[in-house]
């Protein structure tokens, strides 16, 4: 055990390592308790008598360690304790060295979601049953090293898109008047070969005349004119319009293929024009050529050009023969080099674009998000269509880990009593500052709303969808919210949100507070703590309403001045609440009577003195929380003259005495109505964007009346991923998955039945479920699916509408399709036979046809195609392949443009499963086409669900390609100098320049320290990081801070302070403790007491601080120690320098090390001293130590002690010892 915390970073001392025979669980652990001899570290063994020892309540606390984990199955993340319920201590608990006590340990945390976890410990005598030691509600808190923070991550670059941009500065202008063509950018100099224009010319005549007169006029040759089989070819630029006119690709026999192998084998370059193939799409066959061409420019670096014509343009039109003329010249020139040249070109409302592939960010982070369990929360739309968020608490005490998650109650049953409201504005309190700062335990954050209802539990008659209300609610940062009907008020239409969200706790607290618990009539005096609050303004309407005397506290100037013109409070009625000097004027003030009530919310000592200041019959209201979370004892004495107290918490009244609640509501909203009381001024307003400030805000104790959080329809929140729900597919549904026996198709099988399938059907040609297959079958049977093995050819319709009528009939309905049919004969395209190119292209073309018109006429939620990146980079060798893949991309295009469901994913090579997985020679060829870039069956189940949840529709337009990262080996892929991927190519040239390059770069909080060279950088560097931090947590400007001050003057409390502690300890790995946070002398002070402390920090290497001999992992200075001390800074001083060491702290002693010891004098005070030793001489106490940097060596002789150092000196003395260590003073 003490090993693995020791490698966490939380090592232990010989001394308080004390469990022995440890055994544990997940949720319990026992030990062996072994008393550790703390005496024997001090001067002839003596320690004053205690209570309990530090060391050994230490020791009784790492019982929780094995429950953590620790020596068992590792420890995920380090913990830190954060609150205590009670502690309670019997007489005859074991107290001498090395005796031993039983300790046990119960709770229950959750290592795979590290969060706050409560546990209860107890210890007995060995052998014994009764509890000794009780500690009950120990809160321990995950302390993360910042790894989770969503800066930290980078999402994999696997995901691309395709997007359309215009071509630039067109070189063809429209044919003059006079019949002559001017060429905007043409060289004169460029000497064309001839041109055969392929097409129809009884049907293309009109075309025909359009285009050829304009390449007459631009290469001075009369363009050879025919069909496919008649034309010559041969060392010609080939034109075909044919394709305009009627589908070759799609309807080719053998004899067609052979005269487009001729075509291109002997062209000199090819512009195959075609229409309608992919944006917007109502031609998909006609992508073929766009696939097909890529193939062939790989193969052959033939200059081999498509143009894609809208639909709106007639073949006839001017404008398409000017577009041809436009891109062969572009094409055709001289000074058309290959190298990055467009090659592919679409027309749309008379426009030129090239398509450009560039980086999906939000598909890439999609993937990411559902294939890691833990995704850090990143920026997102609070209001999200379909999505319930609610505010949660990564780490509590660290109001910078707020963020948003799921709320997985908002879709469920709602409880017969119950209501659901959609949130308006959301009331802060108090109590939302202490939940999240861990002071208070609770499910949710927020307690009080206003909105509007919609929905109604079935025994809530007065209320319906659709009312405007404000409620007492159990969590209100959160899109939705619920409660009790009884906890919810109808508001007016002339009423904001706002003002009502402010209504159900302050208003119904005073009201229950004076009138149920205090009993409040006229004339009586009443002491309303923190008067310039929610409660407190609420209270003192009520008590002007009753005629009560008020005397009220404030924290400032500002709220004093506020009460007394917004209430007509008197001056003199008005008292300082920072300090107990209140309790002393309500004496004076009542004539030494005290007051008749008490309205409090303040504690420790500010509590004890207002109940001092009590009336008899007097009655005192608590409405705080701290006291009576801490178990803080209450003088009794009060008791005698007929006190009450009493503690109200609105929150179980509302859930225990619903009744209450109703009637308190209904009578606060009578006041109202009647004038009585109003809402409360001034309201702040922040937007949920901004909730963080709005806590720090509320937390800083500055602010008058209510804080209110608003939600805006553009607001942006940190919020976790949204994960795929588990009911994403349906019981009552069938699924269809076309080549669904291999590995990929088996593995979608088993995800579609984790998220909702039960019926599930399986295409092959041979419908084959044996082996894997029959495996796959018999587990969805243990799961209460069915899985069916169909033999089919997709290609044939015959087999595809029998399918679909007949064998699926007694089948729930079809509701999704994924194609994922692959025929894969890889040869290059001038040595193809055509039923080498028929077998690969018809499984995927005419069997999504097929599909595609059998179920036509029935609604599905989703149709996929896999499809291949071959298509979209052109595979050497796969002209086949990579024209039907194109295709399916188009096909998908031409669904959505009939407003049916589809998406396409070009799959790399997937590493972990399916034909390639199991094809070792295929991958590595692979490879060598695509790239080393890979894909995991994860990710392809990820973008499974982006096409059925839409998002890659909302992403990519339904057309997802993957794996053509460019990266170190950008010489070795064929296809980066292909325009469309310029932008890819770009980008990695300019990450390699920048790798290389010695520019500067934004390292981390740690890395900075890490590398730091000096120890006055790596101060600087802790000095600037807290400084940033506490202004931010402050939200003081940075340039008003000071380091040279301390921390405290800039308004820090002790839960800011556990805030800034938990940063530190997160990001700068030091651990201290908040007394020492605050009582730091200044920043800088602080800053060198954390370099101390930091593991970050090579103390040898930058001479930080300074050693202390003695118990390792104390850091306690005991008399008898030694103290080795450097110099690690220079000072001018001019005056003797007093040391006080009558309390425990930092000690800074100021010394010259340039002069020897015995020019210092050491006048001491019994009863001990402090005496410096000379180096040189002889010291039979002190073993003569040196190292570099060591400048003098003190013994401590006696604990508690107090000295002055004197300087024989005293002109200007220069050096400046600093001691990083802590007295123990007995």
């Amino acid at each position: 055990m003490y090993e693995t915390l020791t490698a966490a970073g939380a090592g232990y001392g010989e001394t308080f390592q004390g469990l022995e025979n440890c055994r544990a669980s997940d949720n319990h652990a026992v030990a062996d308790l072994i008393v550790p001899n703390t005496a024997a570290a001090l001067p002839h063994g003596f320690e004053s008598e205690i209570i309990i020892h530090p060391a050994f309540l230490d020791q009784f606390i790492q019982i929780v360690w094995p429950i953590f984990g620790a020596g068992r199955g590792g420890l995920g993340v380090l913990y830190m304790p954060s609150f205590v319920q009670n502690i309670k201590i019997s007489r005859g608990f074991a107290t001498e060295a090395g005796d031993r006590m039983r300790v046990y340990g119960t709770g229950k945390p959750t290592p795979e979601h590290p969060a706050p976890t409560k546990l209860d410990l107890f210890a007995t005598s060995m052998g014994g049953e009764e509890a000794l030691i009780t500690m009950e509600g120990l809160v321990m808190t995950p302390v993360f090293d910042g790894s989770n923070d969503a800066g930290a991550i980078v999402n994999r670059e696997l995901c691309y898109k395709l997007e359309w941009e215009p071509v630039q500065s067109p070189v063809v202008e429209r044919a003059l008047e006079n019949g002559k063509t001017e060429h905007a950018s043409s060289e004169m100099s460029t000497v064309y070969p001839e041109v055969a224009i392929i097409c129809d010319e009884e049907t293309q005549q009109d075309l025909l005349f359009s285009v050829r007169e304009p390449l007459f006029q631009l290469t001075g040759k009369t363009p050879t004119i025919g069909s496919l089989s008649t034309v010559a070819t041969e060392g010609k630029i080939c034109i075909v319009l044919s394709e305009l006119e009627k589908p070759i690709l799609s309807n080719m026999n053998s004899e067609n293929f052979g005269r487009v192998q001729k075509m291109i084998a002997s062209a000199a370059g090819i512009i195959w024009a075609v229409k309608g193939a992919y944006t917007a799409s109502q031609n998909p066959n006609a992508e073929m050529v766009v696939g097909m061409a890529r193939s062939i420019r790989s193969e052959t670096l033939l200059k081999f050009v498509t143009l894609d014509f809208g639909t709106s343009l007639q073949p006839s039109s001017t404008l398409v023969a000017e577009k041809i003329v436009e891109v062969f010249e572009k094409t055709f020139s001289s000074g058309a080099s290959l190298i990055g040249l467009d090659m592919e070109y679409q027309e749309r409302d008379g426009e030129l674009f090239v398509p450009r592939i560039v980086d999906d960010a939000d598909m890439n982070k999609f993937v990411h998000q559902e294939t890691h369990t833990s995704s850090a929360p990143d920026m997102q739309s609070f209001t999200q269509p379909g999505r319930a968020l609610k505010i949660a608490i990564e780490t509590p005490g660290a109001l910078d880990t707020l963020y948003f998650v799921d709320d997985l109650a908002v879709g469920s049953p709602l409880p017969d009593y119950e209501v659901e409201i959609e949130v308006k504005a959301t009331s802060m309190n108090f109590k939302d500052i202490m939940i999240s700062m861990g002071q208070l335990s609770s499910k949710y954050i927020g307690v009080e709303c206003s909105g509007i209802i919609s929905a109604v539990g079935s025994e809530v008659m007065n209320l319906v969808v659709g009312d405007r209300v404000c409620a007492m609610s159990e969590g209100a940062y959160s899109t939705y919210t619920r409660c009790l009907g009884t906890s919810v008020h109808k508001i007016a239409d002339t009423m904001t949100f706002e003002d009502a969200s402010t209504i159900p706790v302050i208003f119904c607290t005073a009201y229950y507070s004076l009138f149920d618990l205090g009993r409040l009539v006229k004339d009586e005096t009443v002491l309303i703590h923190a008067a310039a609050g929610g409660v407190g303004q609420a209270a003192i309407m009520f008590c002007k309403m009753a005629g009560a005397e008020i005397f009220a506290t404030v924290g400032s100037v500002g709220k004093k001045k506020f009460l007394m013109t917004q209430y007509g409070i008197p001056e003199d009625h008005i008292f300082y609440s920072r300090d107990t000097s209140f309790a002393k004027c309500i004496k004076c003030a009542t004539k030494g009577q005290g007051v008749d009530l008490v309205l409090n919310s303040l504690a420790g000592d500010a509590l004890r003195e207002t109940w001092d200041s009590l009336a008899h019959f007097g009655r005192f209201i608590e409405i705080g929380k701290r006291d009576i979370v801490g178990n803080s004892r209450l003088e009794m004495a009060r008791f005698e003259h007929n006190a009450m107290f009493a503690s109200v918490d609105l929150t179980v009244a509302a859930a225990e005495r619903p009744k209450i609640m109703k009637r308190l509501l209904s009578d606060v909203f009578d006041l109202m109505e009647k004038g009585h009381v109003k809402p409360i001024s001034p309201i702040t307003v922040f937007p949920i964007s901004e909730v963080e400030s709005a806590f720090r805000t509320l937390q800083g104790g500055k602010t008058m009346g209510k804080i209110v959080v608003v939600p805006g329809k553009d607001d942006q929140v940190p919020a976790t991923p949204s994960k795929i729900p588990n009911d994403l597919l349906k019981a009552d549904a069938t699924y269809v998955i076309i080549g669904g026996t291999g590995g990929l198709g088996r593995s979608m099988s088993r995800w579609a039945m984790r998220k909702g399938a039960r019926n599930i059907v399986l295409l092959s040609r041979s419908g084959k479920g044996t082996g894997k297959v029959a495996e796959l079958v018999d587990e969805a049977t243990t799961l209460g699916a069915t899985i069916t093995v169909f033999p089919c050819d997709v290609s044939d319709k015959a087999q595809v509408d029998k399918l679909v009528s007949e064998d699926l009939s007694s089948h729930p309905p079809i509701r999704g399709v994924i194609h994922g049919a692959m025929v894969l004969d890889d040869v290059l395209f001038e040595k193809m036979t055509f039923s080498q190119w028929d077998e690969v292209v018809k499984p995927k073309v005419t069997g999504a046809w097929n599909f595609h018109n059998a179920l036509l006429e029935i609604p599905l939620d989703f149709f996929i195609a896999l499809s291949s990146a071959a298509g979209a980079v052109g595979n050497r060798g796969q002209a086949a392949y990579a024209a039907a893949n194109t295709f399916l991309n188009s096909f998908v295009q031409y669904r959505n443009n009939l407003g049916l469901p589809a998406s396409s994913i070009d799959l790399t090579a997937v590493s972990d499963i399916g034909y390639l997985a199991e094809n070792a020679a295929k991958q590595a060829q692979v490879a060598e086409n695509l790239g080393s870039e890979t894909i995991a069956e994860s990710e392809v189940l990820a973008l499974i669900a982006a096409a059925i949840t839409g998002r890659m529709e909302a992403n990519c337009n339904n057309h997802c390609i993957t794996g053509l990262k460019i990266g170190s080996q950008i010489d070795d892929l064929f296809w980066v100098d292909d325009a469309k991927f310029t932008h890819l190519k770009t980008s990695a040239l300019l990450a390699q320049a920048q790798q290389s390059s010695s520019s500067p770069k934004t390292i981390s909080l740690s890395s900075s320290l890490k590398s730091a060279q000096s120890h006055d950088q790596a101060l600087e560097t802790v000095v600037e990081a807290l400084l940033t931090k506490v202004s931010a947590v402050l939200m003081v400007p940075r340039e008003e801070m000071d380091p040279s001050k301390p921390i405290v003057v800039y308004g820090i409390d002790s839960l800011v302070a556990i805030e800034i502690r938990n940063w530190i300890t997160r990001e700068l790995e030091a651990s201290l403790q908040v007394l020492e946070l605050l009582t730091s002398s200044s920043v800088r002070a602080l800053g060198e007491r954390i370099l101390g402390k930091s593991k970050l920090v090579d103390v040898a290497r930058l001479g930080v601080g300074g050693e202390v001999e003695g118990e390792q992992g104390d850091g306690l200075v005991r008399a008898g120690s030694i103290v080795v001390a450097e110099a690690v800074e220079e000072v001018v001083l001019n005056t003797p320098t007093l040391i006080d060491t009558s309390n425990k702290g930092a000690v800074t002693s100021t010394v010259n090390p340039a002069t020897e010891p015995q020019d210092l004098q050491a006048i001491s005070r019994p009863p001990g001293y402090f005496q410096p030793r000379n180096h040189s001489g002889p010291d039979r106490d002190v073993q003569r130590k040196r190292r570099k940097g060591v400048d003098n060596i003190h013994r401590i002789k006696h604990p508690g002690f107090c000295f002055q150092h004197f300087f024989a000196n005293r002109g200007s003395i220069t050096g400046r010892v600093i001691l990083n260590c802590v007295f123990d003073i007995d």
